[in-house]
This record gives structure tokens, C-alpha cells and sequence, in this order.
């Protein structure tokens, strides 16, 4: 039978996991509206949907998680685990 430190563990490890798998998310989104800055003008319909998927998106995240931290390394983003990873 699992201990109540076990059962606890079990339950941060799953939160620690949400978190990293919303953040690659949330950066994923944020990428493709960045490309989409470089393909379209400012006042693109296309463009406005990327940009308003990006706030919904964030405020999904918000509404979940009280922070958004990120480490910056060489060739990767981290909250915790590799969110994010390119080696160009």
C-alpha cells in the first residue's frame, strides 16, 4: 500500500508534468504567431487569428498556473524540463 508521501509525489510529479506539457504548448503557439509576423503585414485577417488563439491561449494557461517561468539556455528553453529545444 502507498504511503501518503508516495500518493503526494505521485500528485506533484502529474502537476509538474501538466505544467511542462501547457508551457510546450503555450511556446509552440507563440512561435507559429511569430513566424506568422514574418509572413504577413500587420493587418492580415490570418495574422489575427494567430494573434488572438496566442491571448487564448495564455489566458488558458493563466488560468491554470499562476506563473510562466523560463530558463534560456544555448539551444533550448526550460521551465523546469526542455520545453522548447533547436539546435539552429
Amino acid at each position: 500500500m502507498k504511503s501518503l508521501e508516495d500518493k503526494l509525489d505521485i500528485s506533484e510529479d502529474k502537476e509538474i508534468e501538466e505544467k511542462v506539457k501547457s508551457t510546450k504548448s503555450l511556446i509552440q503557439t507563440f512561435l507559429q504567431t511569430l513566424k506568422a509576423f514574418r509572413l504577413y503585414e500587420a493587418n492580415h485577417p490570418i495574422l489575427s487569428k494567430f494573434l488572438e488563439r496566442l491571448r487564448k491561449d495564455f489566458d488558458q494557461y493563466f488560468g491554470e498556473f499562476d506563473s510562466f517561468s523560463l530558463q534560456v539556455g544555448n539551444t533550448a528553453l526550460l521551465s523546469g524540463n526542455i520545453v522548447y529545444e533547436n539546435e539552429e
